[in-house]
């Protein structure tokens, strides 16, 4: 058995010594305990780690959110708080998504926190955008495992919008306008190409007109793009001539069958001409011939 010898009691052994004794050595005791056992307690604490569950998630438009877990261990002694961060990728705002907590709760009992991120729904066609979530400043005795941050995807579920093109007309020696239109506004950029032609049916001759071929960019949010074509004037009184449009080529958009041709008509512009006969005469039992001029 131990021996502890004080000024205020004789060296004997502990459990005989008087209450005056005891109360004079107790503090010794206790710093020493303190001493020799504080050490070894304060090694065998442990860290806590926080982790994501993964380190990808996808978020669909119109559909399931993505649940994202986020993992403590070992399981803290008391209530720990953890604060979480986000950061929108290129072209993302707070708006596109929704369900990302400040903080998350931790206890000895609630070692596994879960939440869902759900994208925001729209009737554009867009590409997928992203959040990438992480853990702000840690709390003391906390660290970030291996799985720090994780990418939410949100992926677009629109269909791309249609194309079409509106017949469009001039008089002869103007140019001719089309107006090539999108049923709705995309995101992403459009592009199509355009060109004229003679088809079955159309009364323009090759002269009437000038052949044009090109493409059409709509930028993200535009709805309509327009391109000309030049007519040739001339002073033939005649009807009204036609020629034809077609779109082909479609990116990030779609032509519907039946909706890529468009007709351009020339409307002339020249008076008609006017019919004159002039006097005729002849001997009699002759023939009387008359002259019908059109000028």
């Amino acid at each position: 058995m131990a021996q502890v010898e004080n000024r205020a009691c004789p060296r004997i052994h502990l459990p005989v010594l008087s209450a005056a004794c005891r109360k004079a050595v107790l503090p010794s005791i206790l710093m020493a305990a303190f001493l020799f056992f504080g050490p070894l307690l304060a090694g065998q604490a442990q860290a806590q780690t926080v982790a994501f569950g993964s380190s990808s998630y996808t978020a669909t438009e119109d559909g399931a959110g993505a649940t994202v877990m986020v993992t403590m261990t070992p399981a803290p002694a008391a209530a720990v708080d953890v604060p979480l961060t986000k950061t929108n990728g290129t072209g993302t705002t707070d708006g596109d998504y929704s369900g990302v907590p400040l903080n998350l709760d931790f206890s000895p009992t609630n070692t596994s926190v879960t939440f869902t991120v759900t994208a925001a729904s729209d009737s554009k066609d867009e590409p997928s955008k992203s959040v990438t979530l992480s853990f702000g400043t840690l709390p003391t005795g906390v660290t970030a495992g291996s799985t720090a941050t994780a990418i939410v995807t949100l992926v677009d579920d629109d269909n791309p919008p249609e194309l079409s093109i509106g017949a469009a007309s001039a008089t002869e020696g103007s140019a001719v306008t089309f107006t090539v239109t999108l049923s709705a506004a995309s995101e992403k950029i459009v592009a199509v190409s355009y060109a004229t032609s003679l088809q079955a049916g159309d009364s323009a001759g090759s002269g009437d007109f000038t052949a044009e071929s090109g493409a059409l960019t709509f930028a993200a949010g535009d709805t309509a793009q327009t391109f000309t074509v030049s007519t040739t004037g001339d002073s033939t009184a005649e009807e009204d001539e036609t020629f034809t449009v077609t779109l082909s080529g479609a990116s990030m958009a779609t032509i519907p069958a039946g909706g890529g041709t468009a007709t351009g008509t020339i409307n002339d512009d020249d008076d008609d001409p006017t019919l004159s006969v002039a006097d005729a005469s002849a001997t009699e039992g002759s023939a009387v011939s008359f002259t019908v001029t059109l000028t």
